[in-house]
This record gives C-alpha cells, structure tokens and sequence, in this order.
C-alpha cells in the first residue's frame, strides 16, 4: 500500500474494493480524519500525531483493516499523518517533475486548471473526488 504507484494502489484493491475509483487507503483516510474531528482541530495537517500510534495504523491498513476508534484514544491527528505519509511515500508523485516548476511558479487559477488537465487520470484524484462524493 504504501511505497507504490497510484495505478499499483488501484491494481491492488481492485479485487477487494471493485468498484472504487479512488485509492481506498486515500478516502478510508479522509474519512477518518473527519470522523475524528479533524475539520475543528487546530493544526490538523501541521500537527504530528504520536509515531507509535501512526505506525500501528499503518501496519492495520497494510493489511486491508479498518480501525474501530470508537474506544480508542486516537483522534484526527492520527490518521491525517498517516494520509500525509501516504502522499509522501508515493512512488511517482502526484505532481510528475515534469510540471513540478510550472505548478509552483504559477498563481492563476486558469493556468493552474490547465496544468491539471495536463496531468495522468490517476494524479487527479482531488479532481475525481469531486466529481464522486
């Protein structure tokens, strides 16, 4: 899951999350962050979660479980450093080189549409989440 490709992600869930158009560990994630109070909590992306706790939900996603935090003293901030370290470990960045400079040189909203669209499907996938939920 982690370490890999987008297209490597997808091919790997394909046969226990079929109809999913986005990376399951990705919105499994995001969902979390928001269950847990992420959108109130100060910091969320910015703030470090305890290592001990971000790597032993890493190894439960490594291995297709989703976590009940119900009972458990985990909040936001957990799952929104896995996702952060996710993002990172990706193989191919989501921003190819290739339009990296063109991407942070640019500040109008138009151009920066048309770097997008320039972009593989699969390194769209803010794009395609908005289309999805």
């Amino acid at each position: 899951m982690f370490g890999n490709t987008i297209a490597e992600v997808m091919e790997l869930q394909k046969d226990t999350f079929p109809f999913r158009k986005l990376p399951w560990i990705q919105t499994t994630l995001a969902e979390h962050v928001l269950l847990l109070n992420g959108k109130q909590t100060e910091g969320i992306f910015s703030v470090s979660a305890d290592v001990d706790k971000v790597n032993c939900l890493k190894t439960r996603f490594d291995r297709w479980e989703v976590p009940d935090y119900k009972n458990s003293m985990v909040d936001g901030n957990a799952p929104a450093s896995l996702l952060k370290l996710w993002y990172r470990e990706l193989y191919d960045p989501r921003i190819p080189d290739q339009v990296y400079e063109e991407c942070v040189n640019t500040e109008d909203p138009d151009k920066a549409r048309e770097i997008v669209d320039k972009l593989p499907e699969l390194n769209k996938i803010n794009k395609l989440a908005d289309k999805l939920y």
